[in-house]
């Protein structure tokens, strides 16, 4: 399955066994492939926590792609993925040459913004199975109007 043909859930964020049974790889691979591609990046909270956004699923697809479809080696997906990223940082220059400037964030902002993006989806996630306990225990019958 191609990085192309998959949907990703509609989530900011991942765990890593959800990220290993989407790029099926087992965790520990995906933990060495985090040292040698510098592309993927998770956030880390929490007792070391990863996090993945969709843009690291989509690059570690990628990787998995390289690796074990087209059998190359790992610093010849290395070289690949960096040629990749030169090539989109050259139309992202030209881009921005005919668009208004932008404010870019600090890595520091970017890092906040990723913390409180990952609380706001465990409060969010923590909500959800709360509403399912109260539902279940005003209805433990299961029949329900609500979904």
């Amino acid at each position: 399955m191609s990085d192309q043909e998959l949907t990703l859930p509609d989530k900011l964020y991942f765990s890593i066994g959800e990220v290993s049974k989407i790029v099926q790889v087992a965790s520990h691979v995906l933990r060495y492939w985090e040292k040698m591609f510098p592309q993927v990046r998770p956030v880390k909270r929490k007792g070391n926590r990863r996090f993945y956004r969709q843009q690291d699923v989509r690059v570690l697809l990628e990787i998995r792609h390289l690796l074990y479809d087209k059998r190359f080696t790992v610093d010849g997906a290395k070289k690949h993925l960096q040629e990749v990223s030169k090539q989109d940082a050259l139309a992202k220059q030209q881009d921005k040459a005919t668009e208004p400037e932008a404010e870019q964030m600090t890595p520091q902002e970017q890092d906040t913004l990723d913390t409180n993006s990952i609380l706001l989806e465990e409060v969010r996630l923590g909500l959800q199975d709360l509403h399912k306990q109260l539902v279940h225990a005003a209805h433990p019958d299961g029949e329900t109007s609500e979904h």
